[in-house]
C-alpha cells in the first residue's frame, strides 16, 4: 500500500482488510469510510428522494462542526449525491445503497480524500 493509504490507515485505524484492490487501486470498503465519518465525527442531512422511477437518487449534506477536538475554526460542508438503480446496482435495496454511495462520497470529498 502506498504512502498515503499508509497515513490514513494510522490516522483513522483503518485496517488492511478496510481495502480492496481494483484492478491495482486500493478502495476503501464503506467499513473504513464508518471509520472516518466516527473519528471526524462527520454528520448528514439527507433529501427525500429525487427521482420517482425504480431508481433512487438522495442529495446528501455532510459536514463538520467546529469543536475543540478538530481545530476547524468554521463547518465544513459538502454537498452531493447517492444514486442506486438496476444499472449500477446489484442488490434490490437502493434507497439503502443510495445513502451508503451518498455518505461515502460526501465524507471523501469533505475531507479532500
Amino acid at each position: 500500500m502506498n504512502d498515503k493509504i499508509q497515513s490514513l490507515i494510522k490516522r483513522y485505524k483503518l485496517d488492511e482488510e478496510d481495502f480492496w484492490d481494483c484492478r491495482g487501486k486500493n478502495i476503501l470498503y464503506f467499513d473504513g469510510v464508518a471509520k472516518i465519518i466516527e473519528s471526524e465525527n462527520i454528520k448528514f442531512e439527507i433529501s427525500d428522494n429525487l427521482d420517482v422511477s425504480p431508481a433512487v437518487a438522495l442529495k446528501i449534506r455532510g459536514y463538520i462542526e467546529p469543536n475543540d477536538q478538530n481545530g476547524y475554526s468554521e463547518t465544513l460542508e459538502e454537498i452531493t449525491f447517492g444514486e442506486a438503480n438496476d444499472n449500477n446496482c446489484t442488490n434490490r435495496y437502493y434507497w439503502a445503497m443510495a445513502e451508503k454511495r451518498g455518505k461515502a462520497r460526501a465524507c471523501l470529498k469533505l475531507l479532500n480524500l
